[in-house]
């Protein structure tokens, strides 16, 4: 019994272990997630601008637009 004991905290440790380097991570990377976040929103509205501007953009250009912005959204 001793020996399943040992080796069932062993795996518990290891898990542990685990799931804190994962949350550290995870938790690092909000930050990155929130800035491209930001930065998508602050890029939609001159997409936006563009699109509705009196320059006349090729149709294969405009699509490309169009398609850009809702990949964003």
């Amino acid at each position: 019994m001793a020996v399943i004991d040992f080796f069932a905290s062993e795996i518990v440790t290891e898990l542990l272990k685990t799931m804190i380097a994962i949350s550290r991570k995870s938790w690092l990377s909000k930050g990155n997630a929130d800035n491209l976040i930001s930065f998508v929103q602050e890029l939609l509205p001159i997409i936006q601008e563009i699109k509705y501007s009196d320059v006349e953009l090729p149709a294969i250009r405009q699509l490309q637009l169009d398609r850009f912005f809702e990949l964003l959204k």
